[in-house]
């Protein structure tokens, strides 16, 4: 199950992980580049050197919004739920 506390540890003991081996680059997408944010706004540094957010940065409302939803609909109907097709989107995205 999902928590926000979990992705937050997550992200930490990779973070920590991949510092004992030198400088941290941090990307995040989407809800990940929303969590990871939260990561490295919080009240302790954490041992990150740069920072990436990708395509987490608009709330959607309106036409964008039900453009979304009808979007997720149609992913969740294919094979896979479309993971093909979002992993190519990522891809291209980074």
């Amino acid at each position: 199950t999902f928590t926000l506390e979990g992705a937050l540890a997550t992200i930490d003991d990779a973070v920590r992980t991949a510092a004992a081996n030198g400088r941290v680059l941090l990307a995040g997408h989407s809800m990940g580049g929303l969590v990871s944010t939260a990561y490295v706004g919080g009240e302790q540094k954490p041992p990150v050197d740069a920072f990436i957010a990708a395509s987490c940065t608009a709330i959607p409302r309106g036409v964008g919004l039900a453009t979304y939803r009808t979007l997720a609909r149609g992913f969740d109907r294919l094979p896979g739920r479309g993971a093909r097709i979002a992993e190519w989107v990522l891809d291209r995205t980074l």
